[in-house]
């Protein structure tokens, strides 16, 4: 399965994402650039919590977030779980319509309890360098923590 993002988000990355500006070969994930920098998406989804999960018919959003994870993972950042929010979209009309206006009000206005809660915010695990051997292979010791690198 090859997951990409939005074409928007693809070319900010390619024009953010520099050779030598955020990262070089010498200097990329644990000794990345932006080694010590933490990020975190807040995320929005049209689709239920359930439809958007491991089992979902949308498929699993933590999945779908993946590839940009890495590619900052990649600069050295560390990076949080995920904050998502289910059902918003624009297809409510009348009552339902005020009711999301109304749930989306509430959830910007908790986004300072997010930002004060920070640092308990677990990080998306990812491989250290020391888990692979000198070819790059994950060795057989080593964890797994995404279904994109595992052992074969």
């Amino acid at each position: 399965m090859v997951v990409w993002p939005p074409a928007i988000l693809k070319g900010w990355i390619e024009r953010c994402f520099v050779h030598g500006e955020l990262h070089r070969s010498d200097a990329r994930f644990e000794s990345g650039l932006c080694k010590g920098k933490e990020t975190l998406f807040c995320v929005t989804t049209g689709a239920s919590a359930i439809e958007s999960g491991p089992d979902g018919k949308e498929g699993n959003t933590n999945m779908h977030l993946w590839a940009l994870a890495y590619s900052l993972r990649y600069c050295g950042f560390s990076v949080k779980q995920p904050v998502l929010f289910h059902g918003i979209h624009g297809y409510f009309e009348g009552e339902d319509k005020k009711a999301l206006g109304l749930r989306c009000k509430a959830i910007l206005a908790k986004q300072k309890q997010v930002i004060d809660g920070w640092y308990d915010i677990p990080d998306i695990m990812f491989n250290a360098d020391s888990d692979f051997d000198d070819e790059g292979r994950l060795k057989l010791t080593s964890p797994s923590y995404s279904p994109f690198i595992k052992q074969s």
